[in-house]
């Protein structure tokens, strides 16, 4: 019965984890809408999709393989050799992620800082990602939550500051 309560406190500690971004997602939505024109609206969609989408190719699925495989390879070889592989496949991704996040953005828009801001964009997020995935592996839920609600909040202040 312990495991039982110590995976619900868990999950419900979690929550926020979830929570937080989807509230300022919606907080940066309204912000947006309210200050972009159409045209605006439709190549900010285009960007974030473009961004979403390679960011998944990137490293959604190594998060993915941390959390499963952590405690396993945790136990059998150490943390250490999984920490220093997935990292190295990491950066070797998020390389390949940002010339092709570059490259489209910048054909698409002609804008070269574009480009790079939603490079950086993407190695920022990917390194959080990846932090998260390991808070999550190794239950350390609190530091998680609080840089999630850090995330949050900085990019709620990014936003109201840029309009």
């Amino acid at each position: 019965m312990d495991i039982n309560k110590d995976v619900l406190k868990d999950a419900l500690k979690y929550i926020p984890v979830k929570v937080l971004p989807a509230l300022a997602g919606l907080v940066t939505i309204f912000l947006l809408t309210k200050s972009f024109t159409p045209d605006t609206y439709v190549n900010y969609s285009f960007i974030i999709a473009s961004l979403l989408v390679i960011m998944q190719f990137s490293g959604g699925w190594i998060n993915s393989t941390v959390i499963y495989f952590y405690p396993i390879f945790k136990s059998k070889v150490g943390e250490g050799n999984l920490v220093n592989n997935i990292c190295f496949i990491q950066i070797l991704f998020t390389i390949a992620g940002v010339i092709t996040l570059f490259s489209v953005i910048v054909l698409d828009s002609g804008d070269i800082k574009i480009g790079v801001v939603s490079s950086i964009i993407l190695i920022l997020q990917l390194y959080l990602n990846i932090k998260y995935s390991f808070f999550q592996a190794k239950r350390e839920i609190k530091k998680q939550v609080f840089s999630t609600s850090l995330q949050a909040v900085v990019q709620i202040i990014v936003v109201i500051i840029s309009f």
